[in-house]
């Protein structure tokens, strides 16, 4: 009987595509954890098995570092409650050793990628907006927007406002980004009003602003020609954002919605993990308690949805 991630490989390896781009990403809202990391070790055990059958296939992980910050994590201090609502990427590093606040909670996880015999290419969202990869999208969605909202208020108890838009500035007078409301635009240029009182306009081609959510992970797809993503269970509930960012992706981006594989969060001793509460496991945690190949077996020993209770107690550590 094979393992199910052969049996997924071979389910894509049917797909009629040149190359297969597996898709992984974390939010950099404080440190990865065996739970939010799952999307890592998964993604790069499909690209493999991929590249066995003979395909060309790339395992990408995408850091959503232009969102905002909403709870300050573990242990940071209270004080770094003055940045909530701005997004990752424009937050000082906490202990001053790296650029950002992003780089800071990426470097743990990049120096144990190899102990794990993890390969995947980077992505960060802050320079796909500030380079221009998200342009296109943006500008498609803007033009788009009644079709977009018509889309959400099919999953929604409360249609949205007429003349919502599905982008959100950085308000330019306090730096947060999940205060503010686009309610019209002319061309390039959005005009927003931001809850601190701030009425302004900006224009996309800064990079100063985001899509909403649904919408930008179904613009990623077709930038990057993803074929499969693996994701948190909440992402996969009924109505929830794998549902609406599927048809967003096919009727305002035309592009099929990737491949999806939706696993079951991870517990710490029972406890659900939460950066902001201090309650998670790294993987470099792990490299201190057991081998590399031990967090491997843990993680893929079952069926991705299955509960998955973890202990560094576990005897066979």
């Amino acid at each position: 009987m094979k393992h199910w991630i052969e049996r997924i490989a071979d389910e894509l390896n049917e797909m009629d595509v040149e190359k297969h781009v597996i898709a992984s990403g974390t939010s950099i809202s404080g440190s990865i954890h065996i739970g939010n990391s799952c999307d890592v070790f998964i993604a790069n055990a499909i690209g493999k098995a991929l590249r066995e059958l003979g395909n060309d296939a790339e395992t990408i992980w995408i850091a959503d570092d232009h969102d905002p910050l909403r709870k300050v994590p573990f242990p940071l201090p209270e004080s770094y409650d003055q940045y909530l609502g701005m997004p990752y990427s424009m937050i000082p590093c906490p202990e001053g050793c790296c650029k950002n606040f992003v780089e800071h909670f990426e470097k743990p996880l990049f120096k144990v990628l190899d102990a794990y015999g993890i390969e995947i290419t980077p992505k960060s969202g802050f320079d796909m907006y500030k380079d221009g990869s998200y342009l296109e999208s943006i500008r498609i969605s803007l033009e788009k927007h009644n079709e977009i909202k018509a889309i959400f208020d099919q999953y929604r108890r409360e249609p949205l406002a007429d003349h919502w838009l599905p982008y959100n500035p950085i308000c330019e007078k306090c730096g947060r980004v999940n205060t503010t409301e686009a309610y019209d635009f002319d061309g390039d240029i959005v005009k927003y009003r931001c809850e601190c009182g701030h009425d302004g306009e900006m224009d996309i081609k800064s990079g100063n602003g985001k899509l909403t959510w649904r919408v930008e992970w179904a613009a990623r797809w077709k930038i990057f020609g993803t074929t499969c993503e693996p994701f948190g269970k909440d992402h996969a509930a009924a109505g929830g954002s794998y549902d609406v960012s599927s048809v967003i992706s096919e009727e305002i981006f035309d592009y099929p919605a990737p491949y999806p594989v939706p696993y079951e969060w991870i517990t710490l001793d029972g406890e659900a993990m939460s950066k902001s509460h201090g309650v998670f496991f790294t993987p470099e945690q792990w490299l201190e308690i057991g081998p590399a190949e031990s967090l491997n077996y843990y993680l893929f020993r079952s069926k991705p949805m299955k509960s998955k209770d973890f202990s560094p107690k576990m005897p066979w550590l």
